[in-house]
């Protein structure tokens, strides 16, 4: 399916290609590091703060071995945000598709009856898309780095 869809950067229309997945090796989970963006997000340190007592107490069973607490302590972090990560990803999604149809209606709107009001509705819209672009290509980014440091030039 091929689309258009107006640009937040530049003043060309971007196109949208879209190809259908080909299954042919369905990869496990791979190693996991955790997001510490999401530490700058109160509401999950609100969650991991929380339930650190509860986990704390629970590794308490664990009292031979300080590594196993160690490990279940880090088991229980690794859980908790794998579940916050996954509430928030379709709530980031679904606003991105709402600031991006409104930010079309927008540009529609925008030649049919010319004002200042509907041109700074626009560029407040676009000004945010702008933002939410800008954070996902910094984990981008963050990712591209881990992956470099963990493979290198290796082909």
């Amino acid at each position: 399916m091929i689309w258009l869809l107006a640009s937040i950067k530049t003043d060309h229309s971007a196109i949208v290609l879209e190809l259908k997945e080909i299954e042919e090796n369905c990869k496990g989970p791979g190693f996991w590091k955790l997001n510490t963006s999401l530490q700058a997000n109160p509401e999950y340190v609100k969650t991991i703060t929380s339930e650190l007592p509860t986990w704390v107490e629970e590794a308490n069973d664990f009292r031979s071995n300080n590594r196993i607490k160690w490990d279940w302590l880090k088991f229980k972090i690794k859980m908790s945000s794998i579940a916050f990560s996954k509430k928030m990803s379709p709530e980031r999604r679904k606003l991105e598709e709402e600031l991006n149809s409104k930010y079309q209606d927008a540009l529609n709107r925008f030649p049919k009856n010319p004002s200042n009001a509907k041109k700074q509705e626009a560029e407040k819209l676009k000004s945010e898309l702008e933002a939410l672009y800008d954070q996902k290509v910094e984990g981008i980014i963050v990712r591209s780095r881990a992956r470099w440091h963990e493979h290198g030039e290796k082909k």
